[in-house]
């Protein structure tokens, strides 16, 4: 199954879907349409693959979105389950990208100097936002896992505490070096050096605060701010492997996830919570996911653009 084709095609052929199910979509309309069909066989690529999704969703009129006459490209086929079940949240890429100052794309780290001499890496796939100023110095993970190696600045008069954001969740470097991990629906915050204040700003139950020190870290969620001690290896991924120590296979997964251009979808609440350890190489994704799939008695059956675990 190939992979998704770029967040920039994917945006523009959705911009082209969109305009051609208006009233105003005329002959010169359609000529601009063909040239950049044309342009590349990634563009015809993303159209293929939104105009079937939307068609078979209904979403716009089917008989208005066909490719030029004479360009034609070879469709990858019906829209694969894997588009339907879980890729949909993949699509709208270009609308990340606008948001993002930096972006790390699927198969290896990311590493970036922030203007205020921080250093960050950036895991496979995920998204970062930052917004540096005398009064504050915040970058907001929109997606994935990164590690921060804060740039002191000198107290007083100018300084500028640096804040990493998820959602109402914030974690304050009262140090240098921790990373923070946004997960389906909790925030994980680990401190690697020194020290990190980490703040719940839509918690209503139990502490919305909480200091973390080295190798602590702190699980920020619906059910509140729980801190615990990190498990050994949390900052493996920054050294190009994954560690898990008897951690649910749900959360290998979703480590996983950021490195595969399928969709992993576990079928059962037992495949989920199946406890998996080892240390695998996330630049061969597929084959750490089935590694560690057979180390807990899963199995792995590949469908096009899909992953089942059960």
């Amino acid at each position: 199954m190939p992979r998704l084709p770029p967040p920039r095609a994917l945006e523009q052929a959705s911009r082209w879907i969109a305009r051609q199910g208006a009233d105003d979509y005329d002959a010169a309309a359609e000529a601009d349409f063909a040239a950049w069909y044309g342009a590349a066989a990634e563009n015809a690529r993303a159209y293929e693959q939104i105009r079937r999704l939307w068609g078979t969703l209904g979403q716009v009129q089917r008989q208005r979105l066909q490719p030029p006459r004479g360009r034609r490209h070879a469709a990858a086929g019906a829209v694969s389950l894997a588009l339907l079940l879980g890729s949909l949240p993949w699509l709208p890429e270009w609308w990340l990208a606008a948001r993002a100052d930096h972006l790390a794309e699927l198969g290896g780290n990311r590493h970036i100097e922030l203007a205020d001499g921080s250093r960050v890496v950036l895991e496979s796939g995920s998204a970062l936002r930052v917004r540096l100023g005398q009064a504050g110095r915040e970058v907001e993970l929109l997606r994935g896992r990164a590690l921060f190696e804060v740039a002191r600045q000198p107290q007083g008069e100018g300084f500028a505490p640096f804040s990493v954001a998820v959602g109402e969740t914030r974690a304050t470097a009262l140090g240098t070096r921790y990373q923070v991990e946004k997960l389906a629906g909790e925030t994980v915050v680990t401190v690697l050096e020194s020290r990190v204040a980490v703040h719940c700003g839509d918690c209503q139950e139990g502490p919305r605060e909480a200091v973390l020190g080295p190798g602590d870290m702190a699980r920020v969620g619906p059910g509140g701010l729980e801190t615990a001690r990190a498990p050994a290896g949390a900052d493996a991924w920054s050294d190009g492997m994954l560690a898990f120590d008897r951690q649910p296979f749900a959360v290998a997964a979703d480590q996983l996830q950021r490195y595969l251009p399928q969709k992993v979808l576990l079928l059962s609440q037992a495949a989920q919570q199946q406890l998996v350890s080892g240390t695998v190489d996330p630049a061969r994704p597929e084959a750490a996911l089935g590694l560690l799939a057979r180390g807990a008695g899963l199995q792995v059956t590949r469908l096009p653009g899909l992953l089942l675990v059960r």
